[in-house]
């Protein structure tokens, strides 16, 4: 197969987007017509017949990736043309891994692909690497069912804490361990994170004077959770869900404290004329408005980059929703949809 890839274009809704779809569902082979007004289409034609290579079907909205479809398969001639025969093997949401083919490959719908032309064809070696890790194992980016186990530390837990066994998560990505509970797992994500160690250089108390003792977002977070052990081994609720709460809580919060909140807020609810590149942009120039507890939330399920597979660290629905409601939720002004693809209902 060597390192030939075919990037093909499809826009949302259109028909050929059955036949990718077909072929991941029932792993089966499918053909795809290359059109005989496109010349470069026609040149990739005549260039990879009976050659194998990998094949990435883009499907877009408005020239915005949405989800992709990776696979294998070769490029036939028959009396009706060319055509391309293809089997899919796995179907990416818009996540780090098709990200980062895009990146490597600098690839632009709007740029590379011609007015009548849906197919480009690219050598690259690791490109071709980063697919065929996707599409074999060990990678799987769809979610997993997963029943976990009681362990032995949370025994001595009061009758209504959260336990290991009812831990629930969104794609389960790693098999249990035996002696790692779940929301230890949580907890340790969460440290390792980027959005973790960013809490260092934002300010929560602003003052123009200086010294030694201004408190961080970071130095703040670590109160935060010492305070939290202390409730929970009171009242025997489990202390690594509790501790990872307290230390995600505010990964999406922004510096200088509420004020910092409540002035990017009024920013994105379009109430100061500050955006830059308004030709960008249609409507009255209102994003909906700013709240960090939702921002949090965001943070950990779509902009942190923890895993290949997926957007976002994998945390429990326990721990998402202890960090989204550590404060109020303002429903009437914010929605859940916004800051987060997955379903936490």
């Amino acid at each position: 197969m060597g390192n030939k890839i075919i990037y093909i274009k499809l826009k949302e809704g259109c028909k050929p987007i059955e036949y990718f779809r077909n072929s991941f569902d029932e792993r089966k082979n499918y053909y795809y017509n290359l059109s005989s007004n496109a010349e470069n289409e026609l040149e990739i034609s005549k260039a990879c017949i009976d050659s194998s290579y990998f094949l990435i079907a883009l499907i877009h909205d408005n020239d915005k990736i949405i989800y992709s479809y990776l696979g294998t398969g070769t490029i036939s001639h028959n009396d009706k043309g060319f055509s391309i025969k293809f089997n899919i093997k796995s179907k990416l949401n818009y996540g780090t891994a098709i990200k980062n083919i895009c990146k490597l490959s600098e690839l632009s719908l709007s740029d590379d692909f011609g007015k009548d032309e849906y197919v480009l064809k690219e050598e690259s070696e690791l490109i071709a690497k980063q697919i065929d890790f996707i599409i074999n194992k060990p990678f799987e980016e769809k979610s997993k069912g997963q029943r976990y186990e009681n362990i032995d530390s949370e025994n001595g837990l009061a009758v209504l804490a959260q336990r290991n066994e009812y831990c629930e998560r969104a794609y389960n990505l790693r098999a249990p361990m035996q002696h790692r509970g779940e929301f230890q797992r949580d907890y340790e994500r969460i440290v390792h994170s980027k959005a973790f160690r960013r809490m260092v250089d934002k300010a929560q108390v602003f003052s123009a004077s200086k010294g030694d003792y201004y408190r961080t977002r970071m130095t703040h977070t670590q109160a935060v959770s010492q305070i939290a052990r202390g409730i929970a081994e009171g009242l025997g609720l489990n202390m690594y869900l509790t501790e990872a709460i307290a230390l995600g809580h505010d990964i999406g919060h922004t510096p200088f404290g509420h004020q910092g909140e409540r002035t990017l807020d009024s920013i994105l609810q379009g109430k100061f004329n500050i955006i830059k590149n308004v030709g960008s942009f249609t409507g009255d120039l209102s994003f909906g408005g700013f709240k960090h507890n939702y921002q949090s939330i965001r943070v950990a399920t779509l902009l942190e980059e923890e895993y290949t597979e997926i957007c976002g660290m994998d945390l429990s629905y326990q721990t998402l929703e202890g960090m989204l409601k550590h404060t109020k939720l303002k429903r009437d002004n914010y929605s859940l949809d916004q800051f987060i693809s997955i379903d936490l209902s």
